[in-house]
């Protein structure tokens, strides 16, 4: 077979070899990735759970005051216009604190999406190096076979029977 052909075959299988391990790397940092991603998620929810809980202390203080000062105006707040407004107030403070909830859940979905999202280019990326290390092995095999048909034809009185 020959020296020659002996590193050519060893040089492919080294090259295959890289692009396995290229592939894995891409897998491991895509999982590695993802992880991270998977984490800021969860305490960018922790961190909006805390914040709503603020909110609702700050507009539990603000109606208190409202109230006050409505009752130091003489106006009753259990009934009337004057109701409504303190109704209407609490209601519209809610509601900003129930768009942070959705708003909170949007991106954690989008976060979450991410995270599904490099686990997918790291299969990708590790299928891509396996066809590359395939399509190496395949290349440096059909090269090999050509230089030894070459040696063989190139051989006087070679058998061209003979099999490998």
């Amino acid at each position: 077979m020959g020296l020659p052909n002996i590193l050519m075959g060893a040089a492919t299988a080294m090259k295959a070899g890289a692009s396995i391990q290229q592939g894995q790397m891409a897998m491991q940092s895509a999982r590695y990735n993802a992880k991270v991603i998977g984490r800021q998620a969860e305490q960018e929810a922790e961190a909006s759970l805390e914040s709503m809980a603020r909110k609702r202390t700050e507009n539990e203080r603000a109606l208190s005051s409202i109230k006050l000062r409505m009752q130091e105006s003489g106006l009753d707040t259990t009934q009337g216009s004057s109701a409504d407004y303190f109704d209407e107030a609490t209601s519209r403070l809610e509601l900003q604190i129930l768009d942070e909830a959705r708003q909170s859940s949007f991106r954690d979905k989008a976060r979450r999406n991410e995270a599904q999202m490099q686990i997918y280019q790291g299969k990708v990326a590790r299928a891509n190096a396996q066809a590359t290390a395939m399509g190496q092995l395949i290349g440096g095999a059909a090269k090999i076979s050509g230089k030894m048909k070459d040696i063989n034809d190139a051989t006087p009185g070679f058998s061209k029977t003979k099999t490998f």
